[in-house]
């Protein structure tokens, strides 16, 4: 995309390829689109293009080159889609993957292989030293308006949006504690979807991290 589509040409390209818009737009948060990619199978990109010009070339660009760099980092770690461009500094371009929202699924709908799937994918995050952070965690327990999680049609479950994912260096015991907030999403797919009868809860939180996780949601 980046040598077929020069840099100035982008703007026009993305929004004449836009099939629809999967997040409107915002001022101040990034647009969500649905497009036709250069050999016509659909990819999603995610653009500043239409934020006010100052905050789209500080905040915009910012948040656009970290989310690249996560996912160049993450390359090849399944349960996430893959980048396929970054044609302009306002934009990224990922792969497609249908699918549905964890958070709309009901009783029934989510395999067991699920819980697997995602301990893989945060693990190897992990160990690359990238953390989600953003989960779709609320202070009830429960998961909040986006989970930012999509079971695929194809039977894997992926992990979307590393806007807020935190890479800088840390200490590894704080490292590890984050690590656990991640963590607890395994913990939530178990209790919403399969409750006592469900797989060995070995992903299970230790009990002061959960009172620690939901305290800290509440402030």
């Amino acid at each position: 995309l980046s040598r077929a589509w020069p840099d100035h040409s982008v703007p026009e390209k993305i929004r004449k390829n836009t099939v629809r818009l999967l997040r409107p737009f915002r001022p101040d948060g990034a647009t969500l689109r649905l497009i036709r990619w250069e050999d016509e199978s659909l990819a999603v990109s995610k653009d500043f293009l239409d934020s006010p010009p100052l905050y789209r070339r500080t905040v915009g660009r910012f948040l656009i080159r970290r989310e690249v760099g996560a996912y160049r980092r993450l390359s090849g770690v399944p349960g996430l889609p893959r980048l396929l461009a970054h044609p302009h500094p306002e934009v990224l371009v990922l792969e497609h993957i249908p699918g549905t929202e964890v958070r709309l699924l009901g009783p029934g709908e989510l395999p067991p292989e699920a819980l697997s799937q995602l301990r893989q994918t945060l693990e190897e995050m992990h160990r690359a030293g990238i953390l989600h952070m953003d989960l779709g965690h609320d202070s009830n327990g429960d998961f909040g308006r986006d989970t930012n999680m999509i079971w695929a049609e194809h039977g894997q479950l992926y992990l979307i949006d590393l806007a807020g994912a935190l890479m800088i260096p840390l200490p590894p015991p704080l490292f590890r504690v984050l690590a656990l907030h991640d963590l607890l999403a395994l913990t939530k797919l178990r209790r919403r979807f399969f409750g006592a009868t469900g797989p060995e809860p070995e992903e299970d939180l230790p009990p002061w991290a959960w009172r620690l996780f939901r305290f800290l949601r509440k402030v």
